[in-house]
């Protein structure tokens, strides 16, 4: 990873020099916080994380998270989000850095 953990963040999956994705419970939020990283992208590394992201999705169900939450700054990323289920919420948040953000939302039901 090419950060340190934030206090409470648990790393879920990572490709070393490329991704990974955490969550954390964020207490504004009163709920878990999902960040997915990734550098390089292509079709194959999208079917790769497709395969990796349902593995995470069945074990944080199986730990018994029922819905996760995600910031997005811009529309691409946006877009990325929803390539992985992600919906937007409708709200936007302000990040620890001052950026607004799109709040986006994953159920698993």
């Amino acid at each position: 990873m090419d950060r340190p953990l934030a206090v409470g963040e648990i790393l879920l999956y990572e490709e070393p020099g490329n991704g990974f994705i955490t969550i954390r419970f964020d207490s504004a939020l009163k709920g878990y916080l999902v960040h997915m990283d990734c550098k390089e992208w292509s079709l194959s590394t999208y079917k790769r994380y497709k395969k990796i992201w349902a593995v995470v999705l069945k074990n944080l169900k199986e730990a018994g998270v029922t819905k996760f939450y995600g910031t997005v700054q811009d529309k691409k990323s946006l877009k990325f989000n929803k390539m992985f289920n992600c919906k937007y919420t409708g709200r936007d948040v302000i990040l620890e850095n001052g950026k607004r953000a799109y709040l986006v939302q994953t159920d698993l039901i």
